[in-house]
């Protein structure tokens, strides 16, 4: 069976821009619906995939926090390209973090966070995050209960270059979260099974932004623009994007 790996995804529309990131082990699919909702009202939209996503589990673990901020600025340099009125970052999970770190780094006319945790996971989270993305890729991939189970118990006795850095990374952002100036929506599942939401208040609390607010979702699961109140999310969104001065 030939897998259809997701791709980055560019929509046109107008001139201003919004960078869209995933979370870990995901990828562009989980920003794409969000994506064309905001296309379709007027916004150009942007999501990358970070290095080893949507790819055989081997190759997520050979990927580190330092290669997906690096992926993270190509995304905001490349709609920054597209447009002439300012760009806008939004993050799922650790899409959010990256959001945020981007939020201080560079200019930003806004920023969002979806379901971010404000510290990194264990070695251990971790790691079971790379078996579940690793059991559900090599589903696709037709193989049979067993093949999957030996292959990820071979998986296990890799090296996870995907904890080197991550502590850094996370560390760095809480440190940062006083510097941020630009508007700020944090969304957060109330019952997140992935995160704890705690987290959202703390980065409402820490960013000393202006204009700020924090949204709670009741009956959405971390991959919250998948989840049975994403048609709200995407209301909310816009509505917080078109809120904004685009300095035009």
């Amino acid at each position: 069976m030939k897998l259809i790996r997701p791709k980055p995804f560019t929509y046109h529309a107008g001139n201003h821009g919004v960078l869209l990131l995933h979370g870990f082990a995901g990828t562009s699919a989980h920003v794409r619906k969000l994506g064309r909702f905001l296309q379709e009202n007027g916004f150009t939209c942007h999501a990358p995939i970070y290095d080893g996503h949507g790819l055989p589990p081997d190759q997520l673990l050979q990927s580190r926090a330092s290669d997906w901020w690096r992926n993270a600025v190509q995304g905001y340099r490349e709609i920054q390209s597209l447009v002439e009125g300012g760009v806008a970052v939004i993050g799922l999970s650790l899409g959010g973090v990256l959001s945020l770190k981007l939020a201080y780094s560079f200019p930003v006319r806004a920023v969002a966070t979806m379901c971010s945790p404000i510290a990194a996971k264990s070695r251990e989270r971790l790691l079971e995050d790379v078996m579940n993305y690793g059991r559900e890729y090599k589903k696709l991939e037709n193989k049979t209960p067993e093949q999957i189970e030996a292959e990820l118990t071979a998986l296990k006795k890799l090296p996870l270059l995907p904890f080197e850095g991550i502590h850094e990374l996370y560390s760095e952002v809480y440190g940062h979260l006083e510097d941020i100036r630009a508007p700020l929506l944090v969304i957060q599942a109330a019952h997140d099974e992935v995160i704890d939401p705690k987290s959202a208040e703390i980065i409402y609390e820490r960013v000393q932004s202006e204009e700020k607010s924090l949204h709670w979702y009741d009956h959405s699961p971390h991959v919250i623009t998948n989840g049975e109140e994403k048609d709200r999310l995407h209301e909310d969104i816009l509505r917080f994007l078109q809120d904004r001065n685009w300095g035009d």
